[in-house]
């Protein structure tokens, strides 16, 4: 079988985060993405640290099976590229400020104008209907005003950033996959395209299930280091070693609960009865038990026991677990200068179309010609491009 998505064209005017790691999953499975950027700077992760010698490593691992194509799309020429090449493809996704495409005149009603059929996604903060619609915002901000980082953290400390970005990827990436799916679906029956509206600031609010749940029913709001899932319970609590390591127990059902107390040999009832009675005897029971091994010798004592619990271990250590190796999760690369990559590999596993990771992600520019020369443009077209600062 071919790869699901070989038959459809993206043009990806994204750069950072969400729209390249939406794009990074499209190509994934076939998709053939045009990178647009701007001739001479690019996206401008390509320079984060650290780096391969061409570019970082955060640019390698979200652009690899695409295109580059740089191009000025403040120039007359440059907008006439574009235009040619809406009228070519299936997709174009963005992630500027509402308001910018259509000051280039390549907003939606514009380019659907040229292709019918094109779907148009747009990723941004608030979304294009919202009365913060030109708020300048990052990920810190969407989860700070949507309710997610005052979850996070220890009873009765302040909020605690999470590990990852919440909202650019959940909130923005991953919706966003998914309406393009839903309207290529759609496109199959009408014939048309339509417009996406992705803000990130809902995509991560609509994770807060359990926090809508409580509230919309009893009133009561969510507070950090109170909660069944974020430190409110000795079933769902990180642990302290004998050694400063760390342990993450999660044994939320009575079954596993039970077993857990089993391994440390708890019988008293007020904690292994009626923990949701007094949940802080309980944590610091567990606690207190936990300090009196290390972490290999509890390593040791969960093996083979369902107790879901188990150590807590920094990205170095996980990257080197063989789950990773055998789920395919870590994929090398000879990048274009010959240098080894690693770059991760795509969780969607499907048995009939897998992902394929076919390339690394390209230098600035690297498909100019080959794209140009679809469109009918010569070689000294090119050149002259370039002199110009279209290309």
């Amino acid at each position: 079988m071919g790869s699901p998505l070989g038959h459809i064209t993206v043009l990806d005017l994204s750069s950072l985060l969400p729209g390249p790691f939406c794009s990074m999953i499209l190509a994934d499975f076939g998709a053939r993405v045009i990178k647009i950027e701007r001739p001479g700077e690019g996206d401008i992760m390509r320079d984060y640290l650290p780096r391969y010698p061409l570019y970082s490593g955060n640019f390698s691992v979200l652009n690899r099976n695409k295109e580059s194509l740089t191009l000025n799309l403040k120039s007359p020429q440059g907008l006439d590229i574009m235009r040619r090449l809406v009228r070519r493809s299936d997709i174009l996704l963005e992630g500027f400020r509402p308001g910018v495409m259509e000051r280039l005149g390549l907003g939606y009603e514009a380019l659907s104008q040229l292709n019918p059929g094109l779907i148009y996604c747009a990723i941004s903060g608030f979304g294009h209907h919202s009365p913060y619609r030109d708020v300048a915002a990052h990920d810190i901000n969407y989860i700070g005003l949507n309710g997610i980082l005052d979850l996070n953290g220890v009873k009765d400390g302040p909020p605690v950033l999470p590990g990852v970005l919440v909202a650019d990827l959940g909130g923005g990436a991953y919706p966003a996959v998914v309406g393009m799916l839903l309207a290529l679906l759609e496109r199959e029956k009408s014939r048309r395209g339509q417009f996406i509206d992705i803000a990130m600031m809902d995509g991560a609010f609509f994770w807060l299930y359990h926090a809508a749940g409580t509230y919309f029913t009893s009133g009561e709001t969510p507070t950090r280091g109170r909660e069944l899932t974020n430190g409110g319970s000795p079933r769902y609590q990180v642990y302290a070693t004998q050694d400063g390591h760390y342990l993450a127990v999660g044994a939320l059902e009575d079954h596993f609960w039970n077993n857990l107390c089993d391994l440390l040999e708890i019988d008293d009832p007020a904690v292994r009865l009626h923990d949701r009675d007094n949940p802080q005897l309980a944590i610091d029971t567990l606690a207190a038990r936990f300090r009196q091994k290390t972490a290999a010798q509890w390593a040791q004592a969960f093996a083979g026991k369902e107790v879901c619990s188990n150590l807590v271990r920094d990205f170095g250590q996980a990257a080197a677990d063989p789950h990773f190796q055998v789920r395919g999760m870590l994929q090398r690369l000879q990048g274009p200068d010959g240098v080894e990559q690693t770059v991760l590999g795509n969780p969607i596993r499907l048995s009939e179309t897998p992902a394929d990771i076919r390339h690394p992600a390209p230098t600035l520019g690297a498909d100019n010609r080959k794209i140009l020369a679809e469109l009918g443009y010569t070689d000294r077209d090119c050149e002259a491009l370039s002199r110009a600062g279209v290309l």
